[in-house]
């Protein structure tokens, strides 16, 4: 029973190199179909080991028909085929996972809190003799998993494994959650004046010095500065005269 001969549209209006040619009768077509879909190197020779035709005859037609320009097309043209096929499987992934990655307030401020509101106990447990029990990784929570900053195990002089499990830093992510819902603001002027000078007082309290006596030289100092007092311009006189 002979076998179909393949089947591809004759050249129409937007033809194909490696589609069938006018004129190329059933054996060369079927031939030339034969050599398109060889793997590896292909050669007339393999074609006529496969369909067993006479080599002349094959190579007769590979000329006749450019077997080798047309195999060469199709090939970049599977190539693209491919490369569009990527690059679709590509955007749909980005498409699938866009709310996944994608950066919003509202995530943020999730992922913050996960760090600034982490308990410790929901990964190890331990008692008053001092043994502990760790949490298994598949049994934490998302937000205390997300929390982790670090798991590592090290080794003491007798061998024994010791967890070392590193958060993420609370008080950092409490910081960026109060300013963002404005329960810390920066400290205005007015407010840095009065806080310096409510140091100031409780400076001259503590050495006991008399307010009524001194004349205070104020500047606007950062709280962490040392506070100077200057002396009562009358004691001043008074020493450089030398009464």
């Amino acid at each position: 029973m002979k076998k179909p001969v393949p089947i591809e549209p004759v050249l129409g209006s937007d033809p194909k190199p490696w589609s069938r040619l006018p004129g190329e009768n059933d054996g060369a077509w079927k031939a030339f179909v034969a050599y398109r879909e060889l793997s590896g190197e292909r050669s007339a020779r393999r074609v006529c080991e496969q369909l067993k035709l006479r080599i002349g005859r094959a190579y007769d037609w590979q000329k006749k028909y450019d077997w080798e320009g047309r195999a060469f097309a199709y090939d970049d043209f599977l190539d693209q085929g491919r490369i569009l096929a990527r690059q679709q499987a590509i955007t749909m992934a980005v498409e699938k996972n866009r709310e996944k990655y994608t950066l919003s307030v509202e995530r943020t401020l999730i992922e913050l809190a996960r760090i600034a509101y982490s308990d410790i106990r929901n990964v190890i447990q331990w008692n008053d003799k001092g043994k502990f029990t760790l949490t298994a990784s598949d049994k934490l929570d998302e937000d205390t998993a997300a929390a982790i900053a670090e798991y590592r195990v090290t080794y003491d002089a007798e061998g024994r494994a010791r967890p070392v499990i590193k958060f993420h830093d609370k008080i950092a992510a409490l910081t960026l959650i109060g300013h963002n819902l404005g329960l810390l603001r920066e400290m205005s002027p007015s407010a840095q004046v009065t806080n310096n000078y409510v140091l100031f007082l409780e400076k001259l309290e503590k050495v006991g010095t008399k307010l009524e006596t001194m004349e205070i030289e104020w500047k606007q100092i950062p709280p962490e500065q040392t506070l100077v007092v200057a002396p009562d311009k009358e004691e001043e006189e008074e020493e450089k005269s030398g009464t």
